[in-house]
């Protein structure tokens, strides 16, 4: 064994909850190279609370995203509250149902700025298309992590992307944030708000805390999106991927996918299955 292992092992086993044996025991997906490469996007997360990413889905991504988020729309019922969207479809659990958002949900670009901006482990907590039908409404201003019961002022706790599956303009809804909100104390809702305008195959994302909302729709088109929400790996998952996805699915991912579905310790001691790290479940 690698004599740094050793001590390393030495560490945790020590004090398996002390910062060092955390910080040692410390997963993350994206390496000090692709963190370089999301450099702007991870500067604009912490100034801004948002970024927009154009070009990130070639044309031949895209089509085979928009087929599938058509397919799923055709099976999926208008949201049934005024904050879903009384004209927008919202199909769930995309992973759990087709292979072709793999690739947005474990995209290196978005991995690499949702890690670098939290400075932690992350997971996947939600996955979902957002289809804006004709004539739908503004949604209320809100803040993702309001999931989590934790007053503000708070450290980042999620950071949210929106793939653009059709062009995003004022027209026809596009997410509405209120720059810097993510720094604020109390959440304003009647704030002034920019349009995250961009062309299909573009990413927007922003951080948890950020005041934002789906912006109305005033064309006779559908606008399709694909949301794909991240969390401190600590944190509960708004979607339980572990009952999601079957663990014999999940066996057939490559392991850094495992890991981003949480099939992986926190630090060196949570997440156990009678002791063990999980992984031993999907051999």
């Amino acid at each position: 064994m690698d004599p740094s292992q050793d001590n390393q092992r030495g560490v945790i086993d020590q004090n398996p909850f002390s910062p060092e044996a955390m910080a040692v025991a410390a997963r993350f997906l994206s390496t000090e190279a692709e963190q370089a490469k999301a450099s702007e996007a991870i500067s604009s997360l912490s100034r801004d609370g948002y970024c927009v990413i154009e070009g990130v889905l070639d044309d031949q991504q895209l089509a085979a995203v928009r087929k599938e988020v058509d397919h799923l729309n055709e099976q999926t019922p208008a949201s049934g509250s005024s904050f879903g969207g009384s004209d927008t479809l919202r199909a769930f659990n995309l992973l759990g149902r087709s292979r072709a958002f793999d690739p947005l949900a474990a995209h290196p670009l978005v991995v690499a700025a949702t890690e670098a901006h939290l400075n932690d482990q992350i997971q996947l907590s939600e996955t979902s298309t957002v289809t804006l039908g004709p004539g739908q409404s503004a949604q209320v201003l809100h803040h993702d992590d309001g999931c989590y019961p934790i007053p503000r002022p708070h450290l980042p706790l999620m950071v949210s992307a929106m793939w653009a599956i059709d062009d995003f303009t004022v027209a026809n809804g596009a997410t509405r944030v209120v720059p810097g909100s993510h720094l604020a104390t109390e959440v304003d809702t009647a704030a002034d708000t920019v349009p995250l305008e961009m062309p299909a195959g573009s990413m927007g994302l922003w951080d948890g805390r950020l005041v934002h909302g789906g912006g109305a729709n005033t064309t006779g088109a559908v606008r399709r999106g694909v949301a794909v929400l991240y969390a401190r790996a600590w944190l509960r998952q708004q979607e339980n991927q572990y009952l999601c996805l079957a663990p014999d699915v999940v066996a057939g991912f490559d392991r850094r996918f495992q890991r981003l579905l949480g099939w992986c310790l926190y630090g060196s001691h949570t997440g156990v299955v009678q002791g063990r790290d999980p992984k031993h479940l999907l051999t």
